[in-house]
């Protein structure tokens, strides 16, 4: 199982799996047997196929968690950069992402439930890095739709 950072994960742990974690040949890191994370910005190749990935995503639920308190709480580690996309490469076949792009939420109900307007600054990176990518595949999760 592949799995890419988003919002609400422990991002004192996933500092600590980056650290000192055993990448494998692609950079994934082991967390578990069999259980590997993505790191933030990644890309790699399997077969004939290119992949891109960029981790990251908002949590609008932020005012009922505690910062930087493990599984319950949320991190500023947890939104996406535009330093992130400078990991990733052109020509990606397929982009994986944990957040949506704008278009890509707007198509899907996206509601506009960000009361700081964070998202507002962090859609766009993502945008960014299927457009940088030339992805001609997007998977995005977070959206619990």
């Amino acid at each position: 199982m592949y799995w890419v950072p988003g919002n609400h994960e422990d991002y004192e742990m996933i500092n600590e799996l980056i650290k000192k974690g055993n990448r494998d040949e692609w950079g994934f890191i082991e967390c578990a047997p069999g259980v590997f994370m993505v790191p933030r910005s990644l890309s790699w190749t399997w077969g004939y196929t290119r992949f891109c990935a960029i981790g990251g995503a908002f949590s609008i639920d932020r005012d009922s968690r505690v910062l930087n308190s493990g599984n319950h709480g949320w991190f500023h580690e947890e939104l996406p950069t535009w330093a992130d996309l400078d990991a990733i490469g052109e020509d990606c076949n397929v982009m994986i992402t944990h957040d949506a792009a704008v278009n890509i939420a707007l198509k899907i109900g996206w509601k506009n439930l960000d009361r700081h307007g964070i998202g507002r600054n962090i859609y766009p990176i993502i945008q960014a890095g299927i457009r940088i990518s030339n992805a001609t595949q997007i998977i995005s999760g977070h959206w619990h739709r």
